[in-house]
Protein backbone atom coordinates (compact mmCIF):
# COMPACT_ATOMS: atom_id res chain seq x y z
CA UNK A 1 0.00 0.00 0.00
CA UNK A 2 3.04 2.72 1.17
CA UNK A 3 4.55 1.78 -1.88
CA UNK A 4 1.74 2.20 -4.21
CA UNK A 5 1.32 5.47 -1.95
CA UNK A 6 4.82 6.34 -2.90
CA UNK A 7 4.95 5.29 -6.56
CA UNK A 8 1.93 8.15 -7.52
CA UNK A 9 3.39 11.06 -5.85
CA UNK A 10 7.20 10.60 -7.53
CA UNK A 11 7.50 12.27 -10.57
CA UNK A 12 8.03 10.11 -13.51
CA UNK A 13 11.38 10.46 -14.83
CA UNK A 14 12.24 10.54 -18.90
CA UNK A 15 13.80 7.56 -20.31
CA UNK A 16 17.41 8.11 -21.29
CA UNK A 17 18.27 9.83 -24.93
CA UNK A 18 19.37 7.52 -27.32
CA UNK A 19 22.74 9.23 -28.25
CA UNK A 20 22.97 11.25 -30.90
CA UNK A 21 25.26 11.68 -33.60
CA UNK A 22 27.03 15.59 -33.40
CA UNK A 23 25.31 17.90 -36.78
CA UNK A 24 27.87 17.91 -39.50
CA UNK A 25 28.72 21.53 -40.96
CA UNK A 26 26.83 22.84 -43.52
CA UNK A 27 28.97 23.40 -47.04
CA UNK A 28 29.79 26.75 -47.37
CA UNK A 29 30.39 28.92 -50.21
CA UNK A 30 34.19 28.85 -49.85
CA UNK A 31 34.68 25.43 -48.82
CA UNK A 32 32.15 22.61 -50.78
CA UNK A 33 31.43 20.06 -51.83
CA UNK A 34 33.46 17.79 -49.34
CA UNK A 35 36.86 20.01 -50.49
CA UNK A 36 39.45 20.64 -48.03
CA UNK A 37 40.39 23.85 -49.36
CA UNK A 38 38.87 27.15 -50.08
CA UNK A 39 38.17 28.65 -53.55
CA UNK A 40 36.92 31.95 -52.45
CA UNK A 41 39.99 34.71 -51.90
CA UNK A 42 42.04 37.55 -52.07
CA UNK A 43 45.62 36.74 -53.12
CA UNK A 44 48.98 39.83 -53.66
CA UNK A 45 52.00 38.32 -54.95
CA UNK A 46 55.45 40.37 -55.70
CA UNK A 47 57.21 39.36 -58.90
CA UNK A 48 60.72 38.72 -60.22
CA UNK A 49 60.96 37.62 -63.85
CA UNK A 50 64.17 36.58 -65.98
CA UNK A 51 63.11 36.96 -70.19
CA UNK A 52 65.76 36.77 -72.74
CA UNK A 53 67.06 40.03 -73.58
CA UNK A 54 66.00 41.77 -70.50
CA UNK A 55 68.48 43.71 -68.40
CA UNK A 56 66.61 43.93 -65.71
CA UNK A 57 63.72 42.10 -64.90
CA UNK A 58 60.94 42.21 -65.81
CA UNK A 59 59.49 42.57 -62.05
CA UNK A 60 55.89 43.61 -60.51
CA UNK A 61 53.18 42.43 -59.35
CA UNK A 62 49.80 40.51 -59.51
CA UNK A 63 46.43 41.08 -57.80
CA UNK A 64 44.10 37.84 -58.20
CA UNK A 65 40.63 36.78 -56.71
CA UNK A 66 38.43 34.09 -56.76
CA UNK A 67 34.83 33.20 -56.25
CA UNK A 68 33.01 29.95 -55.05
CA UNK A 69 29.75 29.50 -56.75
CA UNK A 70 26.41 28.13 -55.72
CA UNK A 71 27.55 24.91 -57.55
CA UNK A 72 29.41 23.16 -55.02
CA UNK A 73 31.76 22.69 -57.72
CA UNK A 74 32.77 25.77 -59.76
CA UNK A 75 34.27 28.81 -59.23
CA UNK A 76 35.52 32.22 -61.24
CA UNK A 77 38.77 34.08 -60.86
CA UNK A 78 40.37 37.04 -62.40
CA UNK A 79 42.96 39.43 -61.68
CA UNK A 80 45.83 41.93 -63.02
CA UNK A 81 49.40 41.43 -63.89
CA UNK A 82 51.64 44.45 -64.10
CA UNK A 83 55.16 43.82 -64.77
CA UNK A 84 57.62 46.39 -65.89
CA UNK A 85 61.98 46.19 -66.94
CA UNK A 86 64.45 47.35 -69.24
CA UNK A 87 65.62 45.96 -72.23
CA UNK A 88 68.68 47.97 -72.92
CA UNK A 89 67.92 51.59 -71.95
CA UNK A 90 64.29 51.23 -72.56
CA UNK A 91 61.72 50.70 -70.24
CA UNK A 92 58.77 48.12 -70.57
CA UNK A 93 55.88 48.13 -69.40
CA UNK A 94 52.90 45.58 -69.67
CA UNK A 95 49.67 44.98 -67.63
CA UNK A 96 47.75 41.99 -68.23
CA UNK A 97 43.72 41.11 -67.51
CA UNK A 98 42.52 37.93 -66.68
CA UNK A 99 38.59 36.93 -65.99
CA UNK A 100 37.56 33.06 -65.87
CA UNK A 101 36.02 29.97 -64.63
CA UNK A 102 37.03 27.00 -63.02
CA UNK A 103 36.09 23.46 -61.83
CA UNK A 104 37.49 21.56 -58.65
CA UNK A 105 36.39 18.15 -57.73
CA UNK A 106 38.35 15.66 -54.90
CA UNK A 107 41.33 13.61 -56.33
CA UNK A 108 41.40 12.06 -52.60
CA UNK A 109 40.45 12.91 -48.97
CA UNK A 110 43.62 15.40 -48.94
CA UNK A 111 44.00 16.66 -52.56
CA UNK A 112 41.20 18.50 -55.50
CA UNK A 113 42.30 18.11 -59.13
CA UNK A 114 41.39 21.92 -60.80
CA UNK A 115 40.90 23.25 -64.30
CA UNK A 116 40.33 26.54 -65.71
CA UNK A 117 39.88 28.68 -68.62
CA UNK A 118 40.18 32.13 -68.80
CA UNK A 119 40.35 35.33 -70.95
CA UNK A 120 42.75 37.34 -71.06
CA UNK A 121 43.22 40.76 -72.08
CA UNK A 122 47.19 42.27 -72.25
CA UNK A 123 47.84 46.28 -72.48
CA UNK A 124 51.72 47.21 -73.47
CA UNK A 125 53.70 50.26 -74.49
CA UNK A 126 55.64 48.06 -76.29
CA UNK A 127 53.38 46.56 -79.32
CA UNK A 128 49.92 46.45 -80.53
CA UNK A 129 47.75 45.49 -77.42
CA UNK A 130 46.22 41.66 -77.92
CA UNK A 131 43.22 39.59 -76.75
CA UNK A 132 44.20 36.00 -75.49
CA UNK A 133 43.15 32.88 -73.74
CA UNK A 134 44.34 30.12 -71.07
CA UNK A 135 43.54 26.72 -70.05
CA UNK A 136 44.93 24.94 -67.17
CA UNK A 137 44.41 21.89 -64.98
CA UNK A 138 46.75 21.34 -61.64
CA UNK A 139 46.41 19.60 -58.23
CA UNK A 140 45.94 21.15 -54.66
CA UNK A 141 47.05 18.65 -51.81
CA UNK A 142 47.41 19.19 -47.79
CA UNK A 143 50.87 18.05 -46.91
CA UNK A 144 49.51 18.74 -43.34
CA UNK A 145 47.43 21.10 -41.42
CA UNK A 146 49.32 24.12 -42.06
CA UNK A 147 51.48 23.29 -45.22
CA UNK A 148 49.45 23.22 -48.90
CA UNK A 149 51.48 22.58 -52.33
CA UNK A 150 50.05 22.53 -55.74
CA UNK A 151 51.08 22.20 -59.44
CA UNK A 152 49.41 23.29 -62.45
CA UNK A 153 50.11 22.80 -66.36
CA UNK A 154 48.72 25.49 -69.11
CA UNK A 155 49.10 26.78 -72.04
CA UNK A 156 48.16 30.69 -72.68
CA UNK A 157 47.98 31.99 -76.79
CA UNK A 158 47.67 35.76 -77.72
CA UNK A 159 46.35 36.84 -81.30
CA UNK A 160 49.82 38.19 -81.96
CA UNK A 161 51.91 35.13 -81.09
CA UNK A 162 52.41 31.86 -80.48
CA UNK A 163 51.29 29.36 -77.78
CA UNK A 164 53.17 29.51 -74.72
CA UNK A 165 53.51 26.34 -72.59
CA UNK A 166 54.35 26.67 -68.91
CA UNK A 167 54.61 24.81 -65.66
CA UNK A 168 53.68 26.46 -62.30
CA UNK A 169 55.01 24.65 -58.80
CA UNK A 170 54.00 26.20 -55.05
CA UNK A 171 53.42 26.11 -51.51
CA UNK A 172 51.20 27.81 -48.79
CA UNK A 173 52.00 28.10 -45.54
CA UNK A 174 48.72 28.38 -43.41
CA UNK A 175 48.97 31.50 -40.56
CA UNK A 176 45.71 30.53 -39.42
CA UNK A 177 42.23 29.03 -41.59
CA UNK A 178 42.23 32.46 -43.33
CA UNK A 179 45.65 34.12 -43.78
CA UNK A 180 48.53 32.02 -45.71
CA UNK A 181 51.65 32.97 -47.02
CA UNK A 182 52.73 31.63 -50.39
CA UNK A 183 55.55 31.42 -52.63
CA UNK A 184 55.40 30.01 -56.48
CA UNK A 185 57.92 29.37 -58.88
CA UNK A 186 56.71 29.16 -62.89
CA UNK A 187 58.97 28.47 -66.11
CA UNK A 188 57.80 28.46 -69.35
CA UNK A 189 59.17 29.24 -72.83
CA UNK A 190 59.52 32.97 -73.37
CA UNK A 191 59.50 33.63 -69.14
CA UNK A 192 60.84 32.37 -65.62
CA UNK A 193 59.31 33.87 -62.66
CA UNK A 194 59.49 33.76 -58.77
CA UNK A 195 56.82 35.27 -56.73
CA UNK A 196 56.43 35.56 -52.39
CA UNK A 197 52.75 36.74 -51.77
CA UNK A 198 49.54 36.42 -49.35
CA UNK A 199 46.66 34.97 -49.51
CA UNK A 200 43.15 35.83 -47.38
CA UNK A 201 40.74 32.96 -47.49
CA UNK A 202 37.15 34.10 -46.66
Amino acid sequence: MIANLLLSVLPVLPADPLPQEPAKPAATASNSAGSPFSYTYVQLDFIHGDIDGFSDGPDGFDLLGSYQLQNPNLFVFGGITMLSGDVGAADVDWDTYAIGLGYHTPLAPLTDLVFGGSLLLLDTDTSADGTGWSLEAGVRHNASEQFEVDGTIGVTDFSDTSSNVWLELGAIYKVSPQLGILGTLLTSDDMDTISIGVRYNS
